[in-house]
């Protein structure tokens, strides 16, 4: 019966990054450690690609407003992740209409029935998405 345990502790090091990236997030914005927390949290974004770890790296990355140019790119790319849309969602309402010039030509660009960029820019910045919307209908896409 042993054999189909999983061996304690076998999770540690997911534990301990995750509760790390959680702190970066909730305690590094807007201290002097800011910059520095927002290139930890990118390189490990870029390390491990453990899909156990992406939403709260993304929800922190969420919290670094200062640095959109840094981010928003990053978190545009999380928006082609289904499990990861709704903390992607979240993270890029954070910034705003500083998000408006990665998510608007993207957003521009969808058709079908799931548009996730036309989503994040509605819930950032909903003058752009009405404005995106006139767009899209003198162009005829819906």
């Amino acid at each position: 019966m042993r054999r189909f345990l999983p061996a304690p502790g076998s999770n540690r090091s997911l534990v301990i990054q995750s509760n790390a990236i959680w702190l970066l997030g909730r305690l590094a914005p807007g201290t002097k450690y800011e910059a520095r927390s927002v290139s930890a949290v990118l390189a490990s974004l870029s390390r491990s690609s453990d899909p156990r770890l992406l939403e709260g790296k993304l929800q922190a990355l969420g919290s670094f407003t200062n640095f959109p140019q840094r981010v928003v790119p990053v978190l545009v790319t999380g928006l082609t992740n289904t499990a990861a849309i709704d903390s992607t969602l979240l993270a890029l309402q954070r910034f705003g209409t500083s998000a408006t010039p990665a998510l608007y030509p993207i957003a521009l660009a969808e058709t079908g029935f799931i548009r996730p960029a036309e989503l994040a820019l509605k819930k950032a910045d909903p003058i752009a998405y009405e404005r995106l919307q006139v767009e899209k209908a003198s162009i005829g896409q819906k």
